[in-house]
């Protein structure tokens, strides 16, 4: 059961400055628990961006214990190390290490059968990999760092968690996590975004092209999935014959979506987003990008020369951060479904304005390297022509 709420003195003694910057106006109880006395203790429910907020604090004033995470009646747990994410565990079926596994690749399903059969209170389920050969002990510590990693995105992947503290609790091994706080919580955006716009009218079929690319090896997790579609689907056929829980098929189909091997009908369409008010100025700059790269696609054209989309992609590849800012273009040079999604599922809440932020300055950017890009490499008349169009342009940088 969830534990209820309750409510504790704010306390503020002992915050750097710096903590006190990243919670902003939301200076409530939840700050008293970064006092180190504070042993065990309730924080309370939170949205996912006060949690994220609340986490962030605790990060950045070097705190030690551990995080309980309540959610669809599940209960996970990040460790931290002095401000740092170092482990992370779970009491569901789908998060444990066989499961997770076997998802990501590394068994099969039988190994994953035979296994789990040999598991006892004191055999976990890597150590009789080990014992078996199946795992090195480097390849378990891998297998650990995976699980983690897994777990923490089912913890930002909810709206709305209720949070225990206990301080000063060590985890039970130490991992190199290196995902980080901020990529778990676009991740998160993301997921949420692409599940609120599900609805029952949503049908889902795998991309025969992208099939025939992988080669999905048989009695592995992802040629199971893939076998759940012989056709359209709807989303209740496919939760009903998947073997994971409703929310984790959810989680499958939304990341079969962004590798691009989902293709769908009835999902409803992101870009409505972007009449939102406080997304005014990206709209205008993401505008401006169709706008420049239609000039350099005649440009190009009339030069007889290919469309730099490799170096343009090579380019957005290199400044990406994980999920947090992920942007991509296709051979004619159009920001990607996914590129598109991505801003909606991070920018659509009013209250992420520093996602709006780096998406402005991405997409700003972008359009500057792709006049530079294109004016390198085309005949001098044509060159100086899009950079006449593109200074005349109000929303760029003028050009050097």
């Amino acid at each position: 059961m969830e534990p209820d709420t309750i409510q504790t003195k704010e306390t503020l003694d002992g915050l750097s400055d710096k903590s006190r910057g990243v919670i902003g106006d939301e200076q409530h109880s939840i700050l008293s628990f970064l006092d180190k006395s504070v042993e065990k203790a309730n924080a309370g429910s939170f949205d996912m961006k006060r949690f994220f907020n609340f986490y962030k604090s605790l990060e950045c004033n070097g705190w030690t214990g551990k995080i309980s995470v309540y959610a669809a009646s599940c209960t996970r747990a990040v460790y931290l190390f002095e401000g740092q994410m170092v482990y992370a565990s779970s009491d569901h079926v789908d998060d444990r290490m066989g499961s997770i596994c076997y998802r990501e690749g590394i068994i099969s399903l039988e190994t994953m059968m035979d296994v789990a059969v040999q598991v006892t209170e004191e055999m976990k389920f890597g150590q009789v990999c080990v014992a078996q050969e199946i795992f090195s002990y480097d390849e378990l510590w891998f297998a650990l760092q995976e699980q983690s990693a897994q777990i923490l995105k089912s913890i930002f992947s909810y709206s709305r968690v209720t949070v225990l503290l206990e301080s000063g609790v060590r985890p039970p091994a130490e991992l190199p996590i290196t995902i980080d706080a901020g990529d778990l919580y676009a991740y998160g955006c993301m997921f949420r975004s692409f599940q609120s716009r599900l609805s029952e009218a949503t049908l889902f079929n795998v991309c025969s092209k992208w099939v025939d690319e992988r080669k999905a090896e048989e009695d592995t997790f992802m040629c199971d999935f893939l076998m759940l579609f012989d056709g359209y689907k709807s989303l209740e056929d496919v939760v009903e014959k998947s073997k994971l829980s409703n929310q984790n098929t959810i989680v499958e189909l939304f990341h079969l979506y962004l590798a691009g091997g989902l293709v769908t009908k009835g999902l409803k369409n992101p870009e409505m987003a972007f009449s939102s008010p406080h997304m005014k100025r990206l709209r205008s700059i993401v505008e401006t990008y169709e706008v420049v790269s239609l000039k350099v696609i005649d440009a190009f054209r009339d030069s007889d020369l290919d469309l730099p989309s490799s170096t343009l992609n090579g380019y957005l590849q290199r400044t990406d951060s994980g999920y947090y800012s992920r942007l991509r273009v296709d051979e004619h040079l159009n920001l990607t479904q996914i590129s598109i999604e991505s801003m909606h599922g991070q920018c659509t809440d009013s209250s992420n304005n520093e996602r709006v932020l780096l998406y402005e300055k991405r997409v700003r950017s972008l359009v500057q390297f792709l006049v530079y890009l294109a004016c390198d490499a085309l005949p001098r008349e044509s060159s100086q022509r899009l950079k006449d169009f593109y200074k005349s342009l109000n929303e760029p940088q003028k050009i050097g």
